[in-house]
């Protein structure tokens, strides 16, 4: 992230870090957080965008060995997504930002690895699921909707923990996805040597309540 501003109505864009930072999204799990813009002293009013400048340098590990390989950024450098945060001259305002992993890095059929970063604004961070898979496993953790799109997703942390937050007021299908050890080459005893799907329907989510999974058996 090379760089992020916000638009004061009436006023124009301002600047909230102009500082370069490398960011391990995966390492973004269970609600671990990092800050990448803090700025005193401004204008007060109500501040309606933010945009987050994407530098060229990204790259995606691709297995246990840590090899790499780069990322192709689509889609501008530039990201810009809406807000709505009332600022006085004695207060202060927070964002939450949700990088979809999912659904922002895609794998062409030749081989290559596309990045269109999709980043949105957490509006109620007290609403969503938490949970613990039985087995260390780094999944992807899905909820879809009634027209089985994929709403929100999650990956869970090295020790098999997730939370999604964020979610809004509804009734979802919950979806648990690991590739397992055959694919990804970890040799731990206990992990399941095929891909694995789980699927618990008709999971419920109230408005400012973490609905909790209790452990996810694998």
């Amino acid at each position: 992230i090379e760089g992020v501003e916000a638009y004061l109505e009436g006023s124009g864009w301002v600047t909230l870090s102009d500082q370069a930072q490398v960011v391990s999204v995966l390492e973004l799990t269970n609600g671990n957080e990092i800050t990448i813009a803090t700025q005193t002293g401004l204008e007060a009013g109500t501040y309606t965008a933010l945009a987050l400048y994407i530098g060229d340098d990204n790259f995606l590990v691709i297995d246990e060995n840590g090899n790499q390989v780069s990322l192709n950024l689509e889609g501008g450098k530039r990201v810009e997504f809406d807000i709505n945060e009332q600022l006085s001259a004695t207060g202060h305002a927070e964002v939450l930002l949700d990088f979809n992993v999912a659904t922002s890095i895609v794998e062409s059929s030749a081989g290559s690895f596309h990045f269109n970063p999709e980043i949105t604004p957490i509006v109620d961070a007290e609403s969503g699921v938490h949970g613990q898979l039985s087995l260390p496993l780094s999944a992807a953790i899905m909820l879809q909707g009634a027209n089985g799109e994929i709403s929100y997703s999650a990956f869970s942390d090295a020790n098999g923990a997730f939370l999604i937050r964020g979610v809004a007021e509804g009734t979802y299908s919950f979806v648990v996805q690991a590739q397992g050890q055959s694919v990804i080459g970890i040799g731990l005893p206990g992990l399941p040597g095929e891909p694995v799907e789980i699927r618990i329907d008709n999971v419920s989510v109230v408005h400012g309540e973490i609905t909790q999974m209790g452990t996810i058996q694998i």
